[in-house]
């Protein structure tokens, strides 16, 4: 008998068991249904139970393998920003947040906290597309849906714990009080369920709504979904800004993604008992959603850069005054163009141009 599995659940075995092929099973039912405490029928139909959800699950989700070796966390998180900016314009720091949220999805039952990425655009043709493109190419088990039911998604989730991926939202969540409800409820992981009636008898079941979710769509959505988000905001592209057009298949990603979850196995319990030191100034809700990507980005040696990307796309009180921030973002501009004079309204628009900073809407 295997001591290797001593004290393992029966949840956990049958899973390993599952992994087998039915002859290697057959060989060894009779041991680990004795070891198990169970009859070898009562774990047949165990096995082909698992099995037939394996089989289920693989036709959906790529069946990759982790790493061949440990990896530098901090690397990998360079590299995944790397690839947003090849395809997509963002604001400052915003692909860093999109890297830490993309490698939280690899261990995110270790959080408390389930931050929605909700990425949002003005207009059409502002690389919203792109950008779940690449997400769903990039995160853990990504399922990517548009207008999809409140039934679904829970239903979704329950059945196989995807990074779910919403597209098209400003085309029916808004409106939606039962859909927001959903969403809504998976932002903390002890309310993360909803109970329905369910099957012909209406019996009562309840269903988890517990996974990483992006949200897409034109313009703003509820506050209360907002206030459970990181916001990803894009706007089309300059005539001068060029970026790759994105053409490729999506397992062209699958190194990151086996690094991604070599990363996982080997601070998956660091990531879940670490409580990273928050930036001053963040409303509770806000450090609520920012814990987990902070913990990714210490444990990587990645802090500098995450707390870069807080300040820029979360409320964050800083000490430095408006008048401050104006004065230094014109004197960076000069310093930039390397002038010593420039019309007020050539100023204005290159202020407009700042993404983090409020100049652009104060013209409005």
């Amino acid at each position: 008998m295997d001591d290797d599995h001593n004290g393992e659940s029966l949840d956990a075995a049958v899973s390993r068991l599952a992994k087998l092929s039915p002859l290697e099973y057959d060989q060894i039912r009779i041991n680990e249904a004795k070891r198990l405490g169970v009859r070898p029928q009562t774990l047949d139909a165990a096995f082909k139970g698992a099995r037939k959800s394996n089989q289920s699950e693989s036709s959906i989700f790529l069946e990759i393998e982790p790493w061949d070796e440990p990896v530098n966390g901090a690397e990998l998180l360079d590299e995944i920003v790397d690839t947003f900016k090849r395809f997509i314009v963002t604001p400052n720091h915003a692909p860093e947040a999109a890297a830490l949220w993309v490698l939280n999805t690899y261990v995110h039952d270790a959080s408390y906290h389930s931050p929605i990425l909700l990425i949002t655009s003005p207009e059409k043709r502002c690389g919203k597309s792109t950008m779940l493109s690449l997400l769903y190419g990039l995160t853990n088990r990504s399922l990517l849906a548009s207008n999809i039911s409140s039934a679904a998604v829970y239903r979704a989730i329950e059945q196989w714990t995807p990074t779910l991926l919403i597209d098209e939202a400003d085309t029916f969540l808004k409106q939606n009080d039962d859909m927001a409800g959903v969403i809504n409820s998976g932002h903390t992981k002890t309310t993360a369920f909803v109970m329905r009636c369910d099957g012909d008898a209406n019996e009562v079941k309840r269903f988890s709504t517990w996974c990483p979710k992006v949200i897409a769509g034109i313009g703003s959505q509820r506050d209360t979904l907002e206030d459970r988000s990181i916001a990803i905001p894009l706007r089309r592209k300059l005539d001068h800004e060029q970026v790759a057009r994105l053409r490729l298949d999506i397992t062209s990603f699958d190194d990151i993604k086996r690094k991604c979850m070599r990363w996982a196995e080997d601070y998956y319990e660091k990531v879940k008992f670490f409580d990273p030191e928050m930036p001053k100034g963040l409303n509770d809700r806000a450090a609520d959603n920012w814990t987990p990507l902070l913990a990714v980005a210490v444990l990587s040696g990645w802090r500098e850069k995450a707390e870069a990307a807080v300040t820029a796309l979360s409320c964050v009180e800083t000490s430095e005054s408006i008048d401050a921030q104006l004065l230094g973002d014109i004197r960076n501009i000069f310093e930039k163009l390397k002038v010593d004079r420039l019309a007020s309204q050539n100023l204005c628009d290159h202020l407009a141009a700042i993404d983090d900073r409020p100049w652009g809407e104060w013209s409005k």
